[in-house]
């Protein structure tokens, strides 16, 4: 008789985390519409139960999201420019979903968001880091802070 309860209850389960990431999704996507018309200069990567992937080539690069519900999504600024000393930023948003950053050599990567249940990982193997304040070599690196959580996710950062 217990076992059969146990059956029973696991299908709402699955229904309702369903549910719960589905009005996630569209809570942030109504927020990052908003986002957008505000800045309209953003770069966007959503992925909801599938993949995106965009890359960011010969342009400046100032602002982007990155968000995967139960999905992967890919964002590629090894072609992006960002001034020697400027400050970029990602806000990162994954509910049992991948985000994967790919960024160039030399860049500085500021990890602000929070991972619950999650993980954050760099497989940059040893990035070059300057300190922020100029030195004799030159200005500082290009900076890009995370801003964000991620829930039962993980976030990868490769060049």
């Amino acid at each position: 008789m217990l076992n059969n309860a146990r059956v029973s209850v696991t299908p709402w389960v699955i229904i309702a985390v369903g549910l719960a990431a589905m009005l996630t999704a569209q809570t942030l996507q109504h927020r990052s519409k908003q986002r957008a018309r505000e800045a309209s200069d953003g770069v966007r990567v959503v992925a909801v139960a599938g993949e995106a992937r965009r890359v960011v080539a010969d342009e400046p690069f100032d602002n982007a999201e990155l968000m995967a519900v139960m999905g992967l999504s890919t964002l590629d600024l090894r072609r992006a420019s960002l001034a020697p000393g400027q400050v970029a930023s990602v806000d990162v948003f994954a509910l049992v979903g991948g985000l994967t950053l790919r960024v160039p050599e030399g860049w500085i990567v500021d990890l602000a968001a929070s991972p619950v249940v999650g993980a954050i990982r760099d497989d940059r193997g040893s990035p070059t880091v300057k300190s922020d304040a100029f030195s004799a070599d030159g200005p500082p690196a290009p900076k890009l802070v995370l801003h964000g959580v991620v829930l039962l996710g993980g976030i990868v950062i490769r060049s």
